[in-house]
């Protein structure tokens, strides 16, 4: 069996199995080997004595160190497995920041939050892309902290990857991470406060950034990028720090900037929130699950009045709050047996593909092999009523290949973007139901958004979080159990055409699908000249007409490049609830597990699954 020899702070050296035998004392030495570095970096870094609620280590990701000095960062859906599913896939590659001295604004000893964040740059711009490595290095630091055993992060950049034999503590200043496109959100176990303050952005109130998880690093970000006294905020307290210290702080201008991300007449456009999970669980009440949506929302969470843009706050229906804008895409039983149809069509005209797959893959069946997608009826059952009311059938985009996607496991959450005025007035004038039928059978197959996250969090309570028990009223702070992963991509108009991009998803016809390297027709149309700005903002005032909006989202259209993000399901949705009067639905949402006896219970019998079981009991027959 291979082995590797350290030297302990004593000189004597350790030795390390790989067998099974010697897994528990490896174990034990693997994490005393990261206790001693990290006691030694930082002597406050002791055990947490609160109580922590374990959930499940859910994150799919790599970090790929080059030979030649780059770090690759992957963020995923998809699990070490053999590939059946429809998945997600971000990649990056990081360059190595050469070699020079440490900049002084950087303070070593700074806890960088009030949170317990322990992040070894105190003025990174969080919320904004240059936080990327901060977060990355909290992330593997509270992974390091909560492992019983095995090869730590932290251990593993101290033995194998050159410039990192202190470990994660120059893992941040290592690697360009300025230069990410995307944020990264992550999700941790333990207590944690939003990041934004009590009372909001205000003008003489200190402003001391820190990391958020979970739904509250988005409203974050999003707060950090749309909310104009937090921009105000953020570009203040970095021009005290360059005064102080002398030195320009970091932040590419690609992703960088002192004004909102969207125009005004963009950031009342903002719509309806999707969120496309492939588990639910924890028997959601209308107010958690309204909590969390609103999370989401934020900043400017309530629905704006599609047909007035004169500035006039409509506010939101008043039965359903913030639920009237999300919509809660899954897929049906008739979902999984149309895939399992469409195959074995599709087999029989591609015998040879067939063949060569499944000599590949031998778990390629006639059933589609395992299906990771997870809801019980009795957890179906227990959902309150408002919560499955936004339920939305997943309908899958036509370039898929059913052959070769077996099932599902894309997970994901946006917030659209009403671009289309005329559209949007006569759209806002229906109920909730109607809106999503009608916007379903619109010609216009692209869909604009105002940001779009691809993750490894489903709708559970330990990747969502609740509310932390005997919290204060006023308190936001939020119990998570989970370890996720995600990546946000946010759109972003401010008048610089070389780095300006809306993010599009369409259904192929409007680009083409592929390879999205640059190259072809990546972007729909070429941007605008380099000197063309953003075009200004008239018109919150009364006097102004809608033709004014309609040349204003127009001229935005025109002069942004659009980025295409191949979202592999319909983002305008048909209701499982079609009669706009009634809580019954037309279809029957996928479950794994169905046990004997709750196939007619609670929410069940809202489905034509539950029905069907209830008209053969009442005959005194058992469903086949």
């Amino acid at each position: 069996q291979a082995a590797a020899k350290k030297s302990t702070d004593n000189g004597t050296a350790a030795e390390y199995s790989d067998d099974e035998d010697g897994e528990g004392e490896r174990s034990e030495l693997l994490q005393d080997e990261y206790n001693r570095h990290t006691s030694t970096a930082d002597p406050t870094n002791d055990k947490e004595t609160k109580t922590v609620q374990w959930g499940v280590h859910h994150p799919k990701f790599f970090l790929l160190f080059e030979r030649s000095g780059s770090l690759v960062v992957i963020v995923s859906t998809s699990n070490l497995s053999p590939q059946t599913s429809t998945e997600g896939s971000w990649v990056q590659r990081f360059e190595p920041v050469e070699s020079m001295p440490r900049p002084s604004h950087i303070n070593r000893g700074d806890s960088g939050g009030s949170n317990g964040n322990n992040v070894r740059k105190s003025n990174v711009d969080h919320g904004m892309p240059s936080d990327f490595g901060a977060v990355l290095t909290d992330f593997l630091k509270r992974q390091s902290e909560a492992a019983a055993g095995g090869m730590l992060p932290d251990v593993f950049l101290r033995r194998y990857v050159q410039g990192l034999s202190s470990g994660l503590e120059a893992l941040i200043d290592r690697y360009r991470f300025d230069d990410a496109h995307v944020h990264l959100v992550s999700t941790v176990p333990g207590d944690h406060a939003g990041g934004i303050p009590r009372r909001g952005f205000r003008p003489d109130a200190s402003y001391r950034p820190s990391i958020a998880y979970g739904p509250q690093r988005v409203s974050f970000i999003l707060s950090r990028t749309l909310n104009k006294c937090h921009i105000t905020s953020a570009k203040a307290t970095r021009t005290a720090a360059e005064a102080t210290t002398g030195d320009r702080l970091g932040g590419s201008r690609k992703m960088q900037a002192d004004m909102e991300w969207l125009p005004p007449s963009l950031i009342a456009a903002k719509e309806q929130l999707v969120m496309q999970p492939t588990s639910m669980g924890g028997n959601w009440t209308r107010e958690e699950f309204e909590g969390i949506v609103r999370t989401y929302l934020r900043p400017h969470w309530t629905r704006p009045n599609h047909g007035n843009h004169l500035g006039e706050d409509e506010g939101v229906d008043a039965e359903n709050g913030a639920l009237e804008v999300v919509d809660l895409v899954w897929p049906s039983m008739e979902y999984f047996e149309t895939l399992r149809s469409k195959r074995r069509a599709l087999w029989k005209k591609h015998i040879k593909e067939v063949s060569s797959i499944t000599k590949r893959r031998t778990y390629i069946n006639d059933e589609g092999g395992e299906c990771p997608v997870f809801l019980s009826s009795v957890s179906f059952s227990n959902l309150d009523r408002s919560c499955i009311s936004r339920m939305a059938l997943f309908t899958p985009l036509p370039n898929i290949m059913m052959y070769t996607s077996a099932s599902l496991h894309f997970k994901s959450i946006c917030r659209l973007l009403q671009m289309n005025h005329k559209e949007s007035q006569a759209v806002s004038k229906l109920d909730s139901k109607q809106r999503r039928d009608q916007r379903h059978s619109s010609s216009d197959s692209r869909e604009y958004l105002s940001w779009f996250m691809l993750t490894s969090a489903c709708l559970s309570k330990g990747a969502q979080g609740q509310p932390t028990p005997y919290r204060d009223p006023s308190s936001d702070v939020m119990s998570y159990s989970n370890f996720e992963l995600g990546v946000l991509f946010c759109s972003r108009m401010v008048g610089d055409n070389k780095f300006d991009r809306l993010y599009v998803s369409d259904d192929g016809s409007s680009h083409t699908c592929g390879c999205q390297c640059g190259k072809g027709k990546r972007f729909y149309k070429p941007h605008a000249s380099a000197n063309q700005t953003r075009p200004r903002e008239k018109g919150h005032g009364k006097n102004n007409s809608n033709s004014t909006h309609n040349n204003q989202h127009s001229s935005l259209l025109e002069s942004v490049k659009k980025v295409h993000l191949p979202v592999p399901y319909q983002l305008r949705p048909r209701s499982y609830q079609e009669d706009a009067e009634s809580d019954f639905m037309s279809f029957t949402p996928y479950m794994h597990d169905i046990p004997e006896g709750t196939g007619c219970m609670g929410n069940m019998k809202l489905t034509p699954f539950g029905q069907k079981v209830a008209a053969y009991a009442q005959k005194g027959c058992v469903l086949p």
